[in-house]
């Protein structure tokens, strides 16, 4: 989870060294959480209760510095998302939890705030995110009474239609920690709204959302 800043910044102020100048590009590796879920339009039907889900967010990314303060970010990563759904009627209780991988892309515009000189900054994200499904299952829990049935399949055994593609629009920041001269940390949320309905078969629109929180350890290579 995201720390309180008061430590990030106490623990900025004592470093020896500084982080990688200003101008400089940088390579980072980043690995976090994803709390996702979906929004859901249905005007045929009653909507179900929706829940989000924990899973995994892996990736790498490039800033290019294009003044002291504006830049882009290119990152690519493996991102879990999905989303919780919970059916209650009279002798039945459901709970289903669709999960979709993604290879997801992002080229996002890179605002830079310096904090402690070269230290400490705060950095704003925004731009596309286009993401490409690499695996869906589906998992179940249902109670009738005291009967419990609860299975696990993938979404092509259960022919759940589905888009391949998703197309969302990202936002979020996060802080630059020099750690050495050329290395830095950087703790960052970033929240994906997708664009797509992802819901084929259906009237209904199902659209995923998720709020990545990670950490990235950055490396200067100019």
């Amino acid at each position: 989870m995201k720390q309180p800043t008061t430590p990030l910044l106490a623990l900025a102020m004592l470093l020896l060294t500084h982080a990688p100048a200003i101008g400089q590009t940088t390579l980072s590796l980043t690995g976090g959480a994803n709390i996702a879920s979906a929004d859901l339009d249905d005007e045929s039907a009653a909507v179900p209760g929706l829940t989000s889900v924990t899973r995994v967010s892996l990736g790498l990314a490039a800033d290019f510095a294009f003044s002291d303060r504006l830049g882009i970010q290119l990152g690519g990563r493996y991102a879990q998302k999905g989303v919780g759904i919970e059916l209650n009627e009279e002798g039945l209780n459901a709970e289903f939890r669709i999960e979709l991988d993604y290879l997801e892309f992002t080229a996002l515009g890179r605002l830079r705030f310096p904090l402690a000189g070269d230290r400490l900054s705060l950095h704003l994200l925004t731009g596309p995110a286009v993401a490409v499904e690499t695996g869906c299952g589906l998992n179940s829990t249902n109670n009738f009474g005291d009967s419990r049935l609860e299975f696990e399949e993938e979404c092509d055994e259960v022919n759940l239609e589905r888009s391949a593609i998703d197309v969302g629009w990202a936002v979020g920041g996060g802080l630059d920690i020099g750690i050495t001269e050329k290395l830095s940390a950087s703790p960052r949320i970033l929240y994906t709204r997708g664009l797509v309905d992802v819901d084929t078969a259906s009237r209904a629109s199902l659209q995923n959302r998720a709020l990545t929180v990670r950490i990235g350890l950055a490396y200067a290579i100019r």
